[in-house]
């Protein structure tokens, strides 16, 4: 995960500092190929970020990311935020992981959303309008789909 966000944010350069091109020319050497270790990624990271007046990471679902590797994720993150101050974090998920992420980052704001039953519904008619297969969609599916959608709403 951090060797993609460490891509993006080279992306943005100019000139991709020397240490980083380094960096990933030596992994591509070993005989493995090997992609950097955490550890250096996270260096090169924070040395990138530091560089930027101000810089965002947004990670969305961070509630659909396996449950075992989510401390390693919150520490490496936290180790961003602390050693390049100008970062800002923007975490989503559902509410349950609210907890776990209080345990890392005690200063924090929170926004919760929550959908109507009418934003729903406008997603759900976008979204099988969308459905161009008369044979997979027809009135009665869509129907049925509505229907079942509200009650579980409902029950939420």
């Amino acid at each position: 995960m951090f060797g993609a966000i460490l891509k993006q944010v080279v992306s943005g350069f100019d000139d991709i500092p020397h240490e980083i091109k380094a960096a990933f020319r030596r992994s591509r050497k070993q005989i493995d190929s090997r992609e950097l270790e955490l550890v250096e990624i996270l260096k090169l990271l924070i040395s990138s970020l530091r560089n930027m007046k101000r810089s965002y990471i947004c990670i969305d679902a961070l509630d659909e990311f396996p449950r075992e590797y989510r401390p390693e994720l919150f520490k490496s993150l936290l180790q961003v935020i602390q050693e390049s101050p100008s970062t800002r974090l923007f975490l989503t998920g559902r509410q349950h992981i609210q907890e776990e992420i209080g345990r890392y980052f005690t200063r924090r704001a929170e926004i919760r959303v929550k959908p109507t039953k009418e934003d729903i519904k406008n997603f759900l008619t976008v979204r099988l309008n969308n459905v161009t297969e008369s044979r997979v969609m027809n009135q009665d599916l869509r129907e049925e789909i509505f229907k079942t959608i509200s009650e579980k709403i409902s029950d939420m």
